[in-house]
């Protein structure tokens, strides 16, 4: 019965993600939350996401002269999305691994740059926990996560930050920090 209910639901998973075929494929974590999302609706939070877009073309933003920083870029769901929007997308994510599916996500799209550090109010090294489940729910507080991991993080001043392009937009998801 078990082995039935795999194969059914990973048919149903096929069949819908089939509907996304002509966005950009993205590279996931197969047992994390926003993989699992991706793999369901072709984007992580994409009615938000559309919502936010939709908002500045009504308002008559013109988002294709913009530059956004995309501080928190986890696997790159939004700096994705973004760079079909924005003149240009810089991401910020600290956790290596994550960074390396950044990476993967990112190397073909010419007006995104990537950087494998956090954003902080001072430059240092600190300790990072996470668990594999949601790679997007890491901190730097730690948690009492089941099956966590740490590791330490690098994690520089904005403020010290010199951009090529003034910045327009500032998206954080940085789970509090």
């Amino acid at each position: 019965l078990a082995s039935l209910f795999n194969f059914l639901f990973i048919k149903i998973l096929i069949a819908n993600s089939i509907k996304h075929f002509d966005k950009k494929s993205m590279g996931i974590f197969s047992k994390d939350y926003i993989g699992f999302n991706i793999i369901l609706n072709g984007i992580y939070e994409l009615d938000y996401l559309n919502l936010f877009v939709k908002f500045f073309e009504e308002n008559g933003v013109e988002l294709h002269n913009m530059n956004v920083l995309d501080i928190g870029a986890n696997i790159g769901n939004h700096t994705v999305y973004f760079s079909k929007y924005f003149k240009s997308v810089t991401s910020f994510e600290p956790n290596p691994k994550v960074f390396k599916m950044l990476d993967l996500n990112t190397y073909e799209l010419s007006n995104v740059d990537i950087f494998n550090f956090g954003l902080s109010n001072s430059e240092c090294e600190q300790e990072f926990t996470y668990t594999e489940s949601n790679f997007g729910g890491g901190s730097l507080i730690t948690k009492d996560f089941q099956n966590k991991v740490s590791i330490n993080i690098k994690l520089k001043k904005l403020d010290d930050i010199n951009f090529e392009n003034k910045i327009d937009l500032i998206k954080i998801d940085i789970e509090g920090h």
